[in-house]
């Protein structure tokens, strides 16, 4: 930057030098003043590449300055860590008392087994009637008839209230009927922890796995959708 100042400096100074020499012969030349505006420009643009690179300057040292801040942040960082890291390597490991025993696969899976009869999956629902329970006909046949006597209507007395009680008594056998009825489908199931042979062969896989077997690429066969979209776009392009 020094050498290029020194240089459009001299020949700053050598173009006016020149046009007053000539100014001072009274022959005034044209293209000595031309040399004069030009260098002056080129002087210009000197100056105008200096305050930029000050600029450029200026803005290395504050780089400088934050990098210098977060090395010093990482270093104060990581000295917290390894401080930590000792303290937490000084605290004495404590004793687990707890009385655990180690479960084997098989004994789980037998353990599965054995509760799965009396067990159903959380979104299983069993049929529900919605039917309303009907009055027992006894009940009707047993009433005593009522008396009429000089033309008035007297009814009879009602004895205990066991109907009430044997018609609770009812709905509480068919509930547990119904409960009963919900999970006697799956007792006579083979409980298997995880899909049949059937079910993995029905599956996405399965079909990807066949068309690798048959030479072809899963990436490249489309779906019913998808073809029927890339004939409608194949055809909107012709």
């Amino acid at each position: 930057m020094l050498s290029l100042f020194q240089t459009r400096f001299q020949r700053l100074e050598t173009a006016l030098n020149t046009l007053v020499e000539s100014v001072a012969a009274y022959n005034p030349s044209v293209s000595a003043a031309d040399a004069l505006v030009a260098a002056d420009e080129d002087l210009d643009k000197s100056l105008e590449q200096l305050a930029v690179h000050h600029a450029n300057y200026s803005r290395i040292l504050e780089l400088r300055a934050t990098a210098d801040a977060l090395d010093e942040k990482i270093k104060s960082t990581l000295r917290t860590l390894a401080d930590t890291r000792k303290e937490l390597l000084d605290i004495p490991a404590a004793q687990s008392t707890a009385n655990t025993r180690q479960v084997g696969v098989e004994e789980l899976l037998s353990y599965a087994k054995f509760i799965s009869k009396t067990t159903v999956p959380p979104t299983f629902r069993g049929h529900i009637s919605t039917e309303l329970p009907s009055q027992p006909q006894s009940a009707a046949v047993d009433a005593p008839m009522t008396q009429i006597t000089n033309g008035m209507a007297t009814p009879a007395q009602n004895g205990d209230n066991t109907s009430t009680s044997e018609q609770a008594e009812q709905n509480g056998n068919r509930a547990v009927a119904e409960a009963k009825a919900m999970l006697e489908p799956l007792s006579q199931l083979d409980w298997v922890p995880w899909p049949s042979q059937q079910v993995i062969l029905m599956g996405a896989l399965a079909t990807v796995q066949g068309m690798i077997e048959d030479g072809i690429d899963p990436t490249t066969v489309l779906s019913a959708e998808e073809q029927e979209a890339a004939d409608r776009y194949n055809g909107r392009r012709l």
